[in-house]
């Protein structure tokens, strides 16, 4: 929950950085990051977190630079395309997977309305499930082979 909100303010800041993939570096770094988070925890300080964080950061805005800047292939044209809605929703809901619609449409810049549609679509393909009501449930997300079972 606490990535997501990292996620939710530097965009808030810099909107470019939604998409900075933050989360890919800590994931290489999982270890680190538990580590990081335990001893701020038993220490009462958070020094030394926000540094791993601040690192993390770096690293990726670094990594995405240098993607920018990669050679281009002869003969193709290297293309951004943008993450859709649902593949941000399904990211999202992997960290938090109890966050609200309204949540998620904050948290992505969205209209509820829009939230919704994303939703409806993804639970029509098998990849999202709602476990439990809604409220106090959670979202589940679900690889995209898997088939919609009762």
């Amino acid at each position: 929950m606490g990535r997501l909100w990292q996620t939710l303010i530097l965009s808030r800041w810099q909107s470019v950085l939604t998409y900075l993939p933050v989360e890919t570096v800590i994931k290489r770094r999982q270890q680190a990051y538990y580590d990081q988070l335990a001893a701020a925890d038993a220490q009462a300080d958070c020094s030394n977190f926000i540094e791993f964080i601040l690192t993390a950061i770096e690293e990726s805005l670094q990594e995405a630079i240098n993607a920018d800047h990669a050679p281009e292939t002869p003969g193709k044209t290297l293309v951004k395309t943008p993450v859709k809605t649902p593949d941000q929703i399904l990211s999202l809901l992997r960290d938090a997977p109890s966050l609200s619609i309204p949540q998620l449409a904050s948290s992505l810049g969205k209209s509820d309305s829009a939230i919704e549609r994303a939703i409806r679509k993804l639970r029509e393909a098998g990849r999202l499930i709602r476990v439990g009501p809604d409220k106090g449930g959670h979202w589940q997300v679900l690889d995209e082979n898997h088939t919609n079972q009762p």
